[in-house]
């Protein structure tokens, strides 16, 4: 092979090698850095959720009430129990899934996304009594159900939402009460 074919090949060689790094090769490490540097999943709502003192889920036949108290979170209604806290915090962590889009800012469709009258209920309140509760609203699931249309109260924005909320959110009373342990003896 003569100088001339060998440039060609080395060029054509170094082509595909630039094609395969930037478009076939997994960049997972590259999302991973995007959030490092700021560029952030857009979320419904931020709130630490050392700052929530009660939560009240209501559902279309179910009020529950979890209350914290000195650390541990306490059901109140519809029955006096001992919460497990881990379960609890867990719908507080539901913030941490970003929207998936905004559909609309138009009031007026609420009624076509089951907002006006929703499924799901989910009011957070804090501490400070300064910071006004948030409510969350969740209404019909999206035409291929891998979604499901919200809106906070307090704001216009109706957006599409991971099924997760709604997942999480319609747990059973029972997997929020925190069993007593039995120990048999030896």
């Amino acid at each position: 092979m003569n100088k001339k074919t060998i440039a060609i090949l080395l060029l054509i060689f170094i082509g595909l090698g630039t094609y395969v790094y930037f478009f076939e090769t997994d960049r997972s490490d590259e999302v991973v850095n995007k959030e490092a540097t700021g560029n952030k999943v857009k979320k419904l709502l931020s709130i630490d959720p050392r700052d929530v003192n009660e939560i009240v889920l209501t559902r279309k036949n179910e009020r529950i009430v979890f209350k914290k108290e000195t650390g541990q979170w306490i059901i109140k209604d519809p029955i006096a129990a001992t919460a497990r806290n881990e379960m609890v915090d867990g719908l507080l962590s539901i913030f941490d899934f970003g929207i998936v889009r905004e559909i609309t800012t138009d009031l007026l469709d609420a009624s076509k996304y089951g907002l006006d009258s929703p499924e799901i209920e989910f009011e957070i309140r804090f501490k400070n009594d300064k910071k006004p509760p948030q409510t969350l609203l969740l209404g019909n699931d999206s035409p291929d159900s891998s979604s499901c249309y919200g809106r906070l109260k307090s704001q216009s924005r109706i957006v599409l939402l991971g099924v997760i909320y709604k997942r999480d959110l319609s747990l059973d009373l029972d997997t929020f009460i925190e069993k007593p342990t039995t120990t048999t003896p030896p």
